[in-house]
C-alpha cells in the first residue's frame, strides 16, 4: 500500500495526470501502470520539509510534517507565514514515522523526491 501511495504522490510531481487539474476522479500513469485518484486529496501529510513547502506554495497546508532538519514548526521561517494559523502535527527525524501518519488520520502521504524506492 505505500507504494501505491509513493507512486501516485511521485506521479503528480511530474504530471502525469490524464484528467484536468481538479477534476476527480483522476487517473495517474506510473511505470507500474495507473493508479485512480478517486476524490480531492483533504488530508495530506508531508513526509520531507521539502515537501510540506512544495504543498505550501501550492497553497495546500498539511495535516502533518516530518521535519528532518529538526524544525518545529515542521518547515524553515522563510516557510512559517504560509502555514497561516495552522499547527499541523510535526515529528522529528530522518525515519519515516507511519504510526504518526496512521495517528493523525492521514489519507495521502506525499513524497515529492526522485529517489523512491519502488520494493518496499
Amino acid at each position: 500500500m505505500r507504494i501505491l501511495w509513493w507512486l501516485i504522490i511521485v506521479a503528480v510531481a511530474l504530471g502525469a495526470f490524464q484528467t484536468k487539474a481538479g477534476e476527480f476522479p483522476a487517473v495517474v500513469e506510473h511505470a507500474l501502470g495507473q493508479t485512480v485518484v478517486p476524490a480531492e486529496p483533504e488530508r495530506i501529510v508531508a513526509m520531507t520539509n521539502r515537501d510540506a513547502e512544495t504543498l505550501l506554495a501550492l497553497g495546500v497546508v498539511p495535516v502533518g510534517i516530518q521535519s528532518q532538519l529538526g524544525f518545529e514548526g515542521g518547515v524553515g521561517p522563510w516557510a512559517e507565514p504560509l502555514l497561516r494559523d495552522a499547527r499541523p502535527e510535526v515529528w522529528l527525524g530522518m525515519e519515516i514515522n507511519y504510526e504518526a501518519v496512521v495517528a493523525i488520520a492521514a489519507f495521502h502521504p506525499l513524497r515529492a523526491g526522485s529517489a523512491v524506492a519502488t520494493d518496499r
